[in-house]
């Protein structure tokens, strides 16, 4: 991938938690986006993934679309570019798009805390629970959960819940 002004490089380190289903009171007060998004056939084998999204404004604007490429270093960090891409540069990938993986439809919610985003995916295969992301700026960096989240358990390190692992089957365990 060219290394433009429009693409992103960088280490991210993030925790994954399983949360029940926070309340209206706390989405509503955060800023929401509806999120696409579809793996596609890596271009050669130093990415673990390759992957395209739509992301659009919950209640209207304008759409922007990415393409996002993974290389895992350990549980909590990836090597990530990230590059902000043309409609017509993502229906053209779409035409890359792995067979076996369905594509991730799912409601995203920002919820800044304490000087840190943590991002609530709802998924429309649960009613439930939810999904609960936090980059982190280095492995060790300690941090509370914002007032109101009740964390089921942490799922960093549980493949299930990986996006790429939900695009194949969706994990229905007990709460």
């Amino acid at each position: 991938m060219k290394n433009s002004s429009n693409t992103k490089a960088h280490i991210e380190t993030e925790r994954k938690f399983l949360i029940r289903m926070p309340s209206h009171d706390i989405l509503d007060a955060c800023e929401g986006s509806c999120i696409v998004q579809t793996y596609i056939t890596p271009e050669n084998d130093e990415w673990t993934t390759d992957r395209i999204r739509s992301r659009t404004p919950i209640g209207g604007g304008e759409t922007i679309y990415t393409r996002t490429k993974k290389q895992r270093i350990s549980d909590l960090s990836s090597y990530e570019e990230e590059v902000i891409i043309s409609k017509d540069e993502y229906d053209a990938l779409l035409t890359r798009r792995i067979p076996s993986l369905t594509d991730i439809v799912k409601e995203r919610y920002l919820l800044p805390y304490e000087g840190l985003i943590f991002e609530i995916d709802i998924h429309p295969f649960w009613r439930d629970r939810a999904i609960m992301e936090v980059e982190l700026p280095e492995e060790d960096f300690s941090f509370e959960m914002p007032p109101g989240i009740d964390v089921i358990r942490e799922v960093t390190g549980d493949g299930r819940y990986k996006n790429k692992s939900l695009a194949k089957s969706v994990p229905y365990d007990e709460i």
